[in-house]
């Protein structure tokens, strides 16, 4: 009753507002979609250490795991079981400003303009 499994389904993000925190245990990905998304509409993540990680999640939004190690993959979920209502939402606000301060709109056209003026 406490970690639920999801069949698959086209209106993920539905799926992604009902629950209390997202997670993503992947040996590879690019920049993953499914953790900035969570980030973006305020949730907790779970994430294994792949990719943009550093960037991505730290002990303000979330918790980090090992792809490959079942052992910090409980750990991970079971800190973030523990937490409170409060700490999950402070935790969830902090992802979408993380979020907005990484891949904001004017940011990433800031960037942009950076590189084509060097």
């Amino acid at each position: 009753d406490v970690i639920r499994f999801n069949k698959l389904t086209k209106n993920i993000i539905n799926r992604m507002n009902e629950a209390d925190i997202i997670a993503l245990l992947s040996e590879l990905e690019g920049l993953p979609n499914t953790v900035l998304e969570g980030m973006m509409i305020g949730k907790p993540i779970i994430m294994s250490r792949m990719s943009d990680y550093k960037e991505l999640v730290d002990t303000s939004n979330g918790f980090l795991c090992d792809w490959d190690n079942p052992v910090t993959i409980k750990e991970a979920f079971v800190s973030a079981m523990n937490l409170s209502e409060k700490q999950i939402n402070e935790m969830g606000i902090h992802s979408k400003e993380k979020a907005k301060h990484l891949f904001s709109k004017d940011i990433i056209v800031q960037q942009w303009i950076n590189i084509i003026e060097k």
